[in-house]
């Protein structure tokens, strides 16, 4: 089979393309061939950028928020059992990042951070002072204590995007993943995914 393949390959009476969802609604809708020409249409797979060695050697270095832990750009989750201390965790991480100040012996780049917290803000306003009597103040930290149901209210990320820019935020966390979810289920996979993508 395999030689069979090399040879229409060879001899130009197979190709190999992208196959996408696009064109798969097109073979569905008008079989593998376009219904006006005859010809197959090709220009889905256009969308994606094929990359070779060459790129991965001229790619730009990752930049860090937290050396070799949180990067520029990326999306990230804590998880734990309940009562662990993830929050604990998150806030003293992002105001360290706020300082610019290094954690567990990992380099931080100091950039603003939004801390949104939708649990306990009360407590949440304790943690801060307890973090800046330790650490010193943060003009750099800012958060929010509102409830923010992003799943049943999917528009109110554009309110968080206009506070992130409003302190040209390049570091937000949002805290809890289940309190954001509210009106959701965050044990399956289609109700996550839906906010993942409003994130």
């Amino acid at each position: 089979m395999a030689a069979t393949l090399d040879e229409a390959l060879a001899n130009g009476s197979a190709t190999i393309r992208p196959f996408t969802a696009r064109q798969r609604q097109t073979d569905n809708d008008h079989g593998p061939n376009d219904a006006n020409t005859g010809q197959r249409d090709d220009r889905a797979g256009q969308r994606l950028r094929l990359k070779t060695v060459a790129d991965a050697r001229n790619a730009p270095a990752r930049e860090y928020l937290i050396k070799g832990l949180l990067g520029v750009g990326e999306f990230s989750m804590i998880y734990g059992p309940p009562k662990c201390g993830k929050s604990f965790a998150m806030a003293y991480l992002a105001y360290a990042v706020s300082l610019g100040r290094a954690v567990w012996g990992r380099r931080v780049r100091r950039v603003p951070v939004l801390y949104v917290a939708l649990e306990g803000g009360g407590g949440f306003d304790k943690r801060v002072r307890a973090l800046a009597d330790k650490y010193g103040d943060s003009a750099t930290f800012a958060y929010i204590t509102q409830p923010v149901p992003l799943f049943d209210q999917p528009e109110l990320a554009d309110d968080i995007i206009a506070a992130a820019l409003s302190i040209g935020a390049k570091f937000i966390v949002i805290d809890t993943h289940a309190r954001a979810l509210s009106g959701g289920d965050d044990n399956t996979s289609k109700d996550t995914g839906e906010l993942v993508g409003d994130y």
